[in-house]
């Protein structure tokens, strides 16, 4: 509906799984390698586990593009067959035509058409997609087909692709046969931000759209933060994005349009998490008459009362703990940190460093007691549920660090480093603001939000916004709307010129 508009050849976002598509992050390339690894090994048993639409069967696809025509593959989609309709379609994947009905007929086809192929030193692969809804029995059956070997080499490689569930399947007793002899196992997890946005942007360049798109960079968080780097979701977001974008007519993609189609989403329940329901113990009934059941009656009514009497103990105290902390004193005002204006973002132009500005040199002093305090949040925000940061993210030369909330990351002056993103519990990212104080390339007003931007740490730092003004250590603050929430401390470590 919109290619003509963007000046795309095709939709760079559907959720078919086409490998021309296949953007391969370091965790999608490590499965791919490991499973071409395993089956020209012949290592027997695979296993390619993942969440939903982390792009499980497009690495399948992409698999069998790159076996050879010595290797021949049969790709089972339908989960829900029986154990001898699922030796029958193997069978006819591999292309054989048996006319019996029966297992063994099935199983006899298949080993001489696998002893064939080894004569001739070639190889099989079947892989098994969304097996995590084999039946117990299905799964026996495949073990079996495991048997299928010489005293040197497996005949047949298997892979098993699924869900989560899968792993947890394979736990099961009956299937600790099953279970120990997978030899090669690899998960498939989201796409971190900087991965989500290299995954955009080549979409976009495959389908033709060569610059004819922007994305501003709080539009390109939103994506990110809507989809939790689900690669189904993130296409799902952005079909719906660029829709949005040619109703409204708009070829740069900001912060409103991609809330409008975030909403849409949430609307219909497409974006929802899915929820864990715990299992439950199926407990069985007493006999009628017994004095079991009046027994648990009676504790039932016991049980009541107690639990009563801790709930009004417990908002006692929390009532008696707020009144302690209102006469507490507070800690000194925080920087003012002011929304940054928005740069739109092509694929062909990613986001570079800007201009950044002047904190008021009386708001950015802080004290020694609240650095070493900075990694344990307060009481009162601890019992007034406000947000507190958890971890920093950030990149330096392009090796990614997590700090905890009050902790020193030491680099070396020169060094160029880039937020990625605050981990705050009780508020979402995009709630607060980052500022690390000193970025000022240019010396002008400092708008305060700073993830997202390279800083050269040998230029773009300003001592007088260091601590005690020294140039080797510079606060980075987040605060959620007025209140600061936490901070991390990058400190420089000056090159030794003494030494030879």
């Amino acid at each position: 509906m919109y290619e003509k508009f963007f000046y795309l050849k095709e939709n760079p976002f559907n959720i078919t799984p086409d490998p021309k598509f296949l953007y391969m992050s370091k965790k999608h390339q490590e499965a791919l390698d490991l499973l071409f690894f395993g089956i020209s090994q012949r290592k027997g048993f695979l296993m390619l586990s993942g969440e939903v639409g982390t792009g499980k069967t497009t690495i399948c696809r992409a698999l069998l593009e790159k076996l050879n025509s010595k290797v021949s593959s049969a790709l089972i989609i339908n989960p829900l067959l029986s154990d001898v309709e699922l030796l029958k379609s193997i069978n006819e994947d591999f292309g054989l035509k048996v006319e019996a009905l029966t297992m063994k007929e099935q199983a006899d086809a298949l080993n001489s058409f696998l002893v064939g192929k080894a004569k001739n030193a070639e190889n099989a692969v079947v892989i098994m997609d969304e097996a995590q809804n084999l039946s117990l029995k299905t799964l026996e059956m495949i073990r079996l087909l495991s048997n299928f070997e010489t005293e040197k080499m497996k005949l047949l490689q298997i892979v098993l692709v699924g869900q989560p569930e899968l792993r947890e399947k394979l736990k099961l007793p009956e299937l600790r046969q099953l279970n120990q002899r997978i030899v090669v196992r690899c998960h498939l997890g989201s796409l971190n931000f900087e991965e989500t946005k290299a995954y955009i942007f080549k979409r976009l360049t495959i389908a033709g759209g060569k610059g004819s798109i922007k994305f501003t960079a709080t539009a390109l968080k939103s994506i990110y933060e809507a989809s939790s780097g689900i690669p189904r979701l993130i296409n799902i977001v952005c079909d719906r994005t660029l829709t949005a974008a040619f109703v409204a007519g708009k070829r740069v993609i900001d912060e409103e349009i991609g809330k409008k189609a975030v909403d849409e989403l949430d609307m219909d329940g497409t974006l929802r998490k899915d929820i864990e329901i715990p299992h439950k113990k199926r407990v069985r009934p007493a006999p009628a008459g017994s004095k079991q059941g009046g027994q648990k009656l009676g504790k039932r009514y016991i049980l009541y009362p107690a639990v009563s009497a801790v709930i009004i103990a417990v908002m006692f105290a929390v009532w008696w703990n707020n009144r302690k902390i209102a006469a507490a004193p507070s800690f000194a005002g925080a920087p003012v940190i002011n929304p940054l204006p928005e740069e739109p973002v092509s694929p062909s132009t990613p986001p570079q460093a800007r201009d950044f500005g002047e904190v008021e040199g009386n708001k950015t002093s802080i004290t020694q007691t609240e650095k070493e305090n900075a990694g344990k949040p307060s009481e009162a925000a601890i019992s007034e549920g406000t947000a507190i940061l958890k971890e920093m993210v950030i990149l330096v030369n392009a090796v990614e660090h997590t700090i905890s909330n009050g902790e020193t990351l030491e680099i070396a002056k020169g060094d160029k480093l880039k937020i990625i993103d605050a981990i705050v519990e009780g508020a979402d990212s995009r709630e607060v603001s980052v500022n690390l104080l000193g970025f000022v390339p240019n010396k002008s007003v400092n708008k305060g939000e700073d993830r997202g931007y390279l800083v050269d740490t040998a230029k773009d730092l300003w001592v007088k916004y260091s601590i005690k003004r020294r140039g080797a250590e510079y606060p980075v603050v987040v605060k959620h709307g007025d209140k600061k929430i936490g901070w991390i401390f990058i400190k420089i470590i000056m090159p030794d010129n003494n030494k030879g």
